[in-house]
């Protein structure tokens, strides 16, 4: 896949028979072998695939950002503060150390 794809009418395959619109997507949870993934609507659907095989799946989409080893978001609908960045739910998800200074060296 080329990199930087747009996210207007990419659907990704998050596991089973689930494709959903990348463009809808908040952020990405793990919880063991399941990963919750958040809406724009609020609605959260839990999705029996890692986070890490979603990843792979994610990885040609600037937009989205795993910052630490249980969550991946996207930038689109988060305000970077610091090394932290703030959900629309007011949620805030810190980088991990590495994880940050991986962010820094490609953004900055």
């Amino acid at each position: 896949m080329e990199a930087n794809i747009k996210l207007e009418n990419t659907l990704v395959h998050v596991g089973g028979r689930k494709k959903l619109p990348t463009r809808n997507i908040i952020n990405m949870d793990a919880d063991e072998n399941y990963t919750i993934i958040t809406m724009n609507t609020g609605q959260k659907i839990i999705v029996a695939t890692t986070l890490k095989k979603i990843e792979a799946k994610v990885t040609d989409f600037k937009n989205f950002v795993r910052v630490n080893k249980s969550t991946i978001l996207n930038t689109d609908y988060a305000r970077l503060h610091e090394n932290t960045f703030i959900l629309p739910d007011k949620r805030v998800v810190e980088f991990s150390r590495r994880k940050w200074k991986k962010f820094q060296i490609e953004n900055y």
